[in-house]
């Protein structure tokens, strides 16, 4: 399959979801997919504290005539101003053959000081999700939330983990403060404030706190100001000295204090080196840290203090739970989650087949007649197959290939004129003549053939005006030989049908 993935952080950038999206895409493309993604990297976006502003709608054009060409998008949000707007203008966009959409939920939009006015985004987000034709999320409260009887299907992937079949067992807790680790990016939902009033003043407690980010600086001085000399903040670290800290960790602890936080991938990754983890109890984080560890209500320091001392307090009960953290995450692989994408992917692609008017002519369905062969034969630029509905109007049901703007029109003249057609910019059809001149094409051929349904095919092949040649009578008469060789599959003034077919005429 052909499988765009639009998200807003993905590799060289430092996140959960950057991390998430590495493996996937590593993960799909060993599985012989192809796979592309553009991410808030690729389209210039402005930064005002914790709120975003992407300018995706401007790219909209540019990335909407890539869209055809893709089997699946896989969409990951909500990324305000870039996922909402894909949704809404791809549902939007008309004629269009679309891509099948699996929308990936991460977490709600939570932000201090405009929570009135992310409640109401969040709600309306949730409903621009629904036209998805999949939904993923990361914990059943996600599907609770997302679910609807009439709705799209929702599955619950959780994501997963480097490493875990591979770890070491945890040897017994060693005496002396409990060693906790705090992994995360030093932002205001990710709660390192309430950590630090948490272990502030408590010998029994050592605490780590690896991160970057805008507010460093600031807990560096709190923790000071607070008299935490048990805090130590190391910044930015390599993979390797990460994994290190999760080994020479009793404790991972997540204590963020809003709904941002929606599954917490540095839990699982503790887990996987043997630490206990220690979370507050907010949707989709709560599922991973409560069935071998410990859930606190957010922005609740006592909370969090309690839990970490019954630990300290407790070694037998603290070494129990790290082997049966450890053997949760070895059941949270990488490759379970990329196969469980790739088969959503596959159910969503099949679902889409069995939905379309089977209706192509035999040499389609028996793979003789391919967009890819038909552009290799005659040495073409482009091809592309449009389905129209019998009617007054013709009105696209699906389209295949490239099917731009001026090829749909070139398209509508052949529904039209019922016949095969021999087209260059010198055609007295002057708007299609500045509509082949603008999307640079030099010559092009289009051919109709009946099909079921009461639908009407057009396979257009065009040539791009800056090749030297064109086609000729006689290409025109051969595509219309290969179009009319089987007695079920003729042009389109005549009363022949097909066979159905469930195949892709593209030929990937």
């Amino acid at each position: 399959m052909r499988i765009l993935i639009l998200v807003s952080e993905a590799p060289p950038i430092v996140s959960g979801i950057s991390r998430c999206i590495d493996r996937l895409t590593q993960g799909l493309q060993s599985r012989g997919h192809l796979v592309d993604v553009i991410s808030a990297m690729d389209i210039p976006r402005m930064v005002l504290g914790e709120i975003r502003i992407s300018s995706f709608g401007l790219f909209w054009p540019r990335i909407a005539r890539r869209l055809s060409q893709y089997d699946i998008v896989n969409l990951h949000g909500p990324a305000p101003t870039m996922s909402d707007v894909f949704l809404l203008l791809n549902r939007l966009s008309p004629g269009r053959r679309r891509p099948q959409i699996v929308y990936t939920h991460h977490s709600a939009i939570e932000i201090s000081g405009v929570r009135a006015a992310c409640a109401v985004y969040n709600r309306v987000h949730e409903g621009l999700a629904r036209t998805a034709d999949r939904i993923i999320v990361t914990s059943r409260a996600y599907r609770d939330l997302l679910a609807r009887p009439l709705g799209p299907t929702v599955e619950v992937v959780p994501w997963g983990v480097d490493g875990a079949d591979s770890s070491l067992p945890r040897p017994l807790p060693k005496t002396g403060p409990l060693k906790v680790l705090f992994v995360g990016q030093m932002r205001p939902y990710k709660g390192v404030d309430t950590l630090l009033r948490a272990v502030a003043g408590q010998p029994a407690l050592s605490v780590t706190l690896v991160g970057s980010g805008p507010l460093l600086d600031q807990y560096r001085a709190r923790a000071r100001a607070a008299g935490a000399t048990n805090a130590t903040f190391t910044g930015r670290v390599s993979d390797e000295e990460l994994q290190a800290h999760y080994r020479a960790h009793d404790v991972v602890v997540l204590p963020s204090t809003t709904r941002a936080e929606a599954f917490g991938l540095v839990l699982l990754e503790g887990m996987a080196a043997g630490c206990v983890p220690v979370a507050s109890d907010l949707p989709g984080v709560r599922d991973v840290a409560s069935p071998t560890g410990f859930v606190v209500p957010p922005r609740d320091p006592h909370a969090l203090r309690r839990a970490l001392l019954s630990l300290s307090a407790d070694p037998a009960r603290l070494h129990h739970l790290q082997q049966v953290s450890q053997e949760a995450a070895r059941r949270m692989g990488w490759s379970r989650v990329v196969e469980r994408y790739e088969q959503a992917f596959v159910k969503t692609v099949e679902a889409w087949q069995a939905r379309q008017p089977r209706a192509l002519p035999t040499p389609w369905a028996s793979g003789r007649l391919t967009l890819t062969g038909l552009v290799e034969d005659f040495k073409a630029s482009s091809a592309s197959l449009l389905l129209f509905r019998r009617g007054h109007v013709p009105r696209v049901a699906v389209a295949w290939g490239s099917a731009t703007l001026p090829e749909r029109r070139l398209a509508q003249r052949t529904w039209t004129a019922g016949r095969p057609q021999l087209l260059d910019p010198t055609t007295s059809d002057s708007d299609l003549t500045d509509l082949m001149t603008l999307a640079g094409i030099g010559s092009a051929m289009s051919v109709p053939f009946s099909c079921r349904a009461g639908m009407t095919g057009v396979l257009n092949l065009s040539l791009a005006s800056t090749e030297e040649r064109a086609f000729t009578p006689y290409d025109l008469e051969r595509l219309v030989g290969l179009l009319s060789s089987d007695r079920r599959g003729e042009l389109a003034d005549t009363s022949s049908h097909s066979r159905e077919v469930a195949s892709d005429p593209t030929g990937h």
